[in-house]
Parts: structure tokens; C-alpha cells; sequence
């Protein structure tokens, strides 16, 4: 093998090498930059502590009732969007808080709101089957949220504890 040829294959190698990095940084980067977007938290409180972030959180939606009512059990769900005015801004962000109190503990994460609107057929799926019940909810498109504006979209408590809040701004 000629110097030449050596020379080429130190410089393919090298090139492949750094290729490899910029993608390896690439990718990191990008769940880092998701990771950030989501911003999840889980933190261990106790009851007290938790009802106070539920109703700090319900406080900035001053006499503003939840979109999706259920009552106790789950069951016997509807949409409420009667009394909402149009919204016409854009929304930037759909949060989630949640509280097991058997666990003690408290999740909260955050989605870009960019990130709802590339839903299939713009329609609006929060879990696997938490909307099913839900008279109404099967026709809720991310265009009515955005219609509906910042607000309660969910605000759920399970007589076991178990406490939901989901909300827009």
C-alpha cells in the first residue's frame, strides 16, 4: 500500500469519525431540547401540599368550569363548552398535574401545544381511553381547543384520592 492510499484511508476514517460525533451530539441534543419542552416533574408531597398546587393552578381559572364535567365515578361525562368566549390567540402549551396519594406523589409535565396540533386528523386523544364516556369528546378537535382558549380542560377527583388537572395557556 502506497503512502497515498494510507493517507486517504487516515482521512475517510477521520472524516467518519467526526460524521459520527456530530450525530451522536445531534441526537442528544434533541432529547435534551424534548426533554426540556415536556418539563416533567415528579415530586413526593402530602395531601395538604398537593391540594394547594390544585388549587393554586384552579385559582388562575377564576369561575371558569372544567371543558370535559364527569362526576364522581368517571361516568356520565359531557363536554361543557356553552358560556366560553372565542378565543382568538394561540395557544402555546397543554399541562398535566396529577396526585396518587398512595404513593405521595405528584406528576406534572408540559406539551407544546405544536406538538397537539400534529395529532392524527386533528383530533384530540389525552391517554388511551380517558376520553371514552365522554359525550361530546369524541368530536373534540384540537380547533376547539384552541377556539375554547386557555382554561380547565380536565379537573377530576377519584374518591380513593386520585386527582387530575388539565389545563391550557
Amino acid at each position: 500500500m502506497d503512502k497515498r492510499t494510507k493517507g486517504r484511508l487516515w482521512i475517510g476514517l477521520g472524516i467518519a469519525i467526526a460524521f459520527g460525533m456530530v450525530v451522536v451530539a445531534v441526537i442528544a441534543g434533541a432529547g435534551f431540547w424534548a426533554y426540556q419542552s415536556f418539563a416533567p416533574s415528579a415530586t413526593f408531597v402530602n395531601q395538604t401540599k398537593a391540594d394547594q398546587q390544585f388549587d393554586d393552578i384552579r385559582a388562575r381559572f377564576k369561575n371558569q368550569p372544567p371543558l370535559i364535567d364527569a362526576d364522581q365515578d368517571g361516568h356520565g361525562a359531557k363536554l361543557r363548552a356553552e358560556g366560553r368566549p372565542a378565543f382568538t390567540g394561540q395557544l402555546q402549551s397543554l399541562h398535566v398535574a396529577a396526585y396518587d396519594p398512595r404513593a405521595g406523589k405528584l406528576v406534572r409535565f408540559t406539551v407544546p401545544f405544536w406538538l397537539v396540533r400534529l395529532g392524527k386528523d386533528g383530533t384530540l386523544s389525552i391517554g388511551e381511553g380517558a376520553l371514552d364516556g365522554v359525550r361530546g369528546a369524541e368530536k373534540l378537535t384540537v380547533k376547539d381547543l384552541e377556539a375554547f382558549g386557555p382554561g380547565l380542560l380536565i379537573d377530576e377527583s377519584k374518591p380513593n384520592g386520585d386527582r387530575v388537572l388539565v389545563w391550557t395557556e
